[in-house]
């Protein structure tokens, strides 16, 4: 869901803000600690790093559904905050019981959960939902921007429905496209100009193709092919139109047609597809920078 770097950052930067907190404001009677306020403060904001890191690092590997990233919300986002602040709030009164201070019951876990929400709560909901209006805004704006810019290339070069002329033999065979399955196993070819998009089916790779044939009208169809999406992404290296968007998916940025922007990211509309193919987050600044380079005309 995040990148390491992000954790780590998020994490201790609210554990220090939970340990200066506690030691300038000295709330919830600790103002009357004869003495070691300091140790105490940072052993709370060490409880509220560790909390962090283990809910960032470590719990979504036990609910990988729940925490995909193309069905990630502001819902999940904050339930998932709320969980977080459960387990430090166990973990404040752990340490105040270890500490000799109180008594380990249900109404002291209450009582905690209700201080650490007070305390760490409101703020961290509040940045949730700032945020994602700001992601709201920023992707929306870029994909305006993208938008524009795909409108003006097609003036210059209109697409129309992805009719294409037949093209000599020659042109036929270096804009050609050969994948194979693994082990040996069938072979599928056809032109770069026919294949939209790759997505990633279980042990399968599903080929999104628009074909042209002379003497029929242009028709959309699927293939399946017993190959792995990383390995058709090297089959495709050369062919510098093709990106990697998603971990399930590799389109071909030269149908792009539409980009949608909303607080997740951005969502692609390829010329003669049906389908939405989503941008991960981890893949939005390489998306970003490839928009730029088409921008640039390189």
């Amino acid at each position: 869901m995040r990148s390491i770097r992000k954790a780590l950052v998020s994490a201790f930067g609210f554990g220090a803000f939970v340990a200066g907190f506690l030691f300038v404001f000295k709330p919830f009677g600790l103002h009357a600690l004869p003495a070691g306020l300091g140790l105490v403060c940072l052993s709370y904001g060490g409880i509220t790093t560790g909390g962090m890191l283990f809910m960032q690092l470590l719990w979504p590997r036990f609910f990988p559904t729940f925490y995909a990233e193309e069905g990630w919300t502001v819902g999940r986002e904050i339930t998932h905050t709320m969980a977080n602040i459960v387990l430090i709030a166990a973990g404040n009164l752990a340490y105040t019981h270890a500490k000799g201070f109180i008594a380990l019951s249900a109404g002291n876990y209450l009582l905690f959960l209700g201080i650490t929400l007070v305390v760490g709560g409101f703020p961290v909901v509040v940045g949730v939902l700032l945020r994602q209006n700001a992601y709201q805004r920023k992707y929306l704006a870029q994909s305006q921007r993208y938008n524009t810019q795909l409108d003006r290339q097609q003036q210059l070069v209109p697409t129309g429905s992805l009719e294409v002329e037949e093209a000599p033999a020659s042109a036929k065979i270096d804009d050609s496209i050969t994948l194979q399955e693994e082990a040996g196993g069938k072979v599928f070819r056809c032109l770069a100009s026919e294949l939209l998009a790759l997505e990633a089916a279980d042990n399968y790779i599903k080929l999104h193709l628009h074909q042209t044939d002379p003497h029929k009208a242009p028709f959309r169809k699927t293939e399946l092919l017993r190959l792995s999406l990383n390995a058709a992404e090297k089959a495709l290296a050369h062919h510098k139109a093709y990106f990697r968007c998603h971990r399930s998916w590799l389109v071909k940025l030269d149908a792009l047609e539409k980009v949608e922007g909303n607080a997740r990211g951005y969502r692609l509309h390829l010329q003669g597809m049906k389908e939405t193919v989503p941008v991960s987050r981890s893949r939005i600044e390489a998306f970003q920078e490839r928009m730029e380079m088409v921008n640039r005309g390189h």
